[in-house]
């Protein structure tokens, strides 16, 4: 009976000290990521919706008319998080940033509660002032991920004009057809497929305007996360986050080692067992 008290002592002091050591080592992790910072890049499904930028490179590109008088474009864009504990201050900084470049913010979003509230801008910023941006745009905060892709849209860009060199020939065509009258079905007709081919000339040549050169830019996207400093508030949901999360964790392993327990138990009593009761079943040899 000693011997069982014993080893039941021994077997409570290591599920405690077992259950400390994962109390510790929750509470070192929350403490380091509590604060919400993510390692990755700024999240791109809240961008999908803003607007797109072009930028060029000078030299001539031909159609399969000849030159058309067009540069190669590109599509650049810098995707940049930083987490910070003066999350206000570094907005204003993000403002004064982006007008010390020449940039247009053409996106802003901001999300969650007070010490956990997230800014989202998009920018566009001159070409030339590009790199200076992301330099300097990194500087703000602490800089958790940052990523730049640049994408050839020179075919995307002349399949654009050579649409609305199509739509055009389309239009002059119904154009003189209409000039030379007919029935009023035929007329209306016409009329309504013009219709179509200006409301198509007016997406294409909207697509088109955002390559001009006036509206050449480059896009920075950048994510603002606030972090908690060890208040009070933030230490206490450390804590109990930490405690719920070992609690749970040690209520399972016991769980699971118990049924391992009586599986184990339950097969060493069969295999105990077992020849005594095939010897003993009738018609059974001795």
């Amino acid at each position: 009976m000693k011997t069982d008290q014993g080893l039941w002592k021994r077997l409570a002091l290591y599920g405690m000290l077992a259950m400390g050591w994962l109390f510790v080592i929750q509470l070192f992790y929350r403490s380091v990521t509590s604060d919400g910072i993510v390692t990755a890049a700024v999240d791109t499904g809240i961008f999908e919706g803003s607007r797109k930028n072009y930028a060029s490179y000078k030299k001539d590109v031909l159609l399969d008319s000849g030159p058309s008088g067009a540069s190669e474009k590109y599509e650049k864009i810098a995707r940049l998080s930083s987490a910070t504990s003066t999350f206000d201050e570094d907005r204003q900084r993000l403002y004064q940033l982006i007008a010390e470049e020449k940039g247009v913010i053409q996106f802003e979003s901001l999300e969650g509660l007070r010490g956990r509230r997230v800014y989202y801008l998009s920018a566009g910023v001159p070409p030339e002032a590009f790199d200076t941006t992301v330099d300097k745009l990194q500087a703000i905060a602490d800089s958790t991920g940052i990523s730049i892709q640049k994408t050839d849209k020179t075919s995307e860009y002349l399949a654009l004009l050579e649409r609305r060199a199509s739509l055009e020939k389309t239009r002059a065509s119904l154009a003189a057809l209409k000039a030379k009258g007919g029935s009023m079905d035929e007329f209306l007709k016409l009329e309504n497929r013009l219709l179509e081919i200006d409301e198509q000339l007016q997406d294409a040549n909207l697509s088109i305007g955002q390559f001009n050169a006036e509206n050449e830019f480059c896009t920075v996207q950048f994510s603002l996360r606030e972090k908690e400093g060890f208040s009070t508030r933030r230490i206490y949901h450390i804590v109990k986050d930490s405690v719920i999360w070992t609690v749970a964790l040690s209520a399972m392993l016991l769980f699971f080692g118990t049924l391992a327990a009586i599986g184990i138990w339950v097969l060493l009593l069969l295999k105990e067992r077992l020849p005594d009761f095939i010897k003993k079943k009738p018609g059974s040899s001795l």
